[in-house]
């Protein structure tokens, strides 16, 4: 029989809660208590302050937590709030406030065993999932080096596009996705990843040479709030279309039919 030597951390439950708390307000920026609490051997979890829906997704975007894991935090259809964190969103939140890792955890009635504890300072940053990629944002290019490359060249899309060439070749894709929906006084715009989080390039024109000119003052970085807000404003546009294009096709259909009738 061999034995093996690790290094092994109790990790009180009201331990665990000042934790989450301080990770919830470093994304949210405002105070919101949590309680992390021992359910049974399998399992633990965290309550807090019921959280407005937008808050809650927050958490998670900022976070890194992955977008296939979110379904256990979100509300059932028609909610708009959460109140509370399932095992796998307070365990990120814990993995991301702790200045180690471990190799496994064993949930007791007076805390967190956590076992194989190792420094964790050289391990690589959590990827994040963004459409079906795993994309780690502390590796992509700043909105700062983004803004130089424009002020050196042009600020339009196929400028955009040079720069996004190192994410064409390593990730198969350029990390940027246009959203051609009227904005204010814009055009449309562009939603580009860059190592601060999710980068918005309004755009107010084109050409059929460079293509779209961006509007860099008022290019901003996203919260998850705007970010579903876009989503909901494209969800009801695109259904709007597709409803009305459906029509068109079953008049047009009718119509056709109605001739060859009388042809």
């Amino acid at each position: 029989m061999k034995a093996f030597e690790k290094s092994c951390y109790l990790l009180p439950w009201p331990e665990v809660s000042e934790i989450l708390t301080d990770e919830v307000e470093k994304h949210l920026g405002r105070h919101v208590p949590c309680w992390a609490k021992y359910e049974d051997e399998s399992f633990w979890c965290t309550d807090q302050p019921v959280l407005p829906l937008h808050e809650a997704c927050q958490i998670m975007l900022l976070s890194g937590f992955p977008a296939e894991d979110w379904q256990d935090t979100l509300p059932d259809e028609g909610g708009n709030t959460v109140n509370g964190f399932g095992m796998e969103l307070s365990e990120h939140l814990l993995r991301k406030g702790l200045g180690f890792a471990w190799m496994r955890q064993i949930i007791a009635p007076e805390g967190l065993w956590l076992v194989g504890v190792y420094d964790k300072k050289e391990r690589q940053p959590e990827p994040a999932m963004i459409d079906g990629l795993e994309v780690c944002f502390e590796e992509l290019k700043s909105k700062d080096e983004l803004f130089t490359f424009f002020d050196e060249g042009s600020c339009t899309h196929a400028a955009l596009m040079e720069f996004c060439e190192d994410y064409k070749k390593h990730y198969g894709n350029d990390l940027c996705w246009p959203y051609p929906l009227a904005e204010d006084k814009h055009l449309g715009l562009f939603l580009v990843l860059v190592k601060e989080g999710v980068l918005c390039l309004p755009y107010d024109g084109f050409d059929g040479e460079t293509y779209e000119f961006f509007d860099l003052k008022d290019a901003r970085l996203l919260q998850a709030k705007q970010v579903m807000q876009l989503a909901a404003d494209w969800q009801f546009f695109s259904q709007g279309l597709l409803g009305a294009l459906s029509d068109m096709a079953a008049y047009l259909a009718k119509q056709e039919g109605n001739q060859h009738e009388t042809a």
